[in-house]
């Protein structure tokens, strides 16, 4: 049966990451759409500014709910935001390929979400339990 709820605690972090990035991606998608279409700045910019505003969110949002017990750590939001700043270009830059080769804007931002998605969900997941002590291991203190 461990087994079998660590499997189960595993998809409830999935969904719970799926709800909270689909809120993400709406503020992505919005600032995005705005920026492209209303501002008129080319979409590889455009998505740095979005994707930058949706990852700060996920980060905040899902590392309190998810991973309350290890607290806010600012080395783990910076490292966060390195990680973002290297995706958010290479996606970026995917963006304005896929659309210098005539795809609308839109459709290659979406393009990108799944692989967005899992790389997000991955690398959070590893980055919060950088300095945790591993789940089966007790630590005692003696005074």
């Amino acid at each position: 049966m461990p087994a079998q709820r660590g499997l189960l605690q595993r998809i409830r972090d999935l969904l719970g990451f799926a709800v909270i990035s689909g809120s993400g991606l709406v503020i992505d998608v919005a600032i995005y759409t705005a920026l492209v279409f209303g501002a008129e700045i080319m979409p590889g910019p455009a998505n740095a500014v979005s994707a930058f505003c949706s990852v700060t969110f996920v980060f905040l949002v899902f590392g309190r709910t998810r991973f309350a017990h290890a607290g806010f750590v600012w080395w783990r939001y910076a490292v966060w935001l390195g990680f973002q700043t290297l995706s958010i270009v290479v996606f970026s830059a995917l963006i304005s390929v896929l659309v210098a080769h005539g795809i609308g804007a839109l459709p290659a931002k979406c393009l990108t979400v799944p692989l967005t998605f899992a790389s997000n969900y991955l690398f959070l997941n590893l980055l919060m339990r950088l300095g945790q002590p591993p789940r089966n291991m007790s630590i005692s203190v003696n005074p």
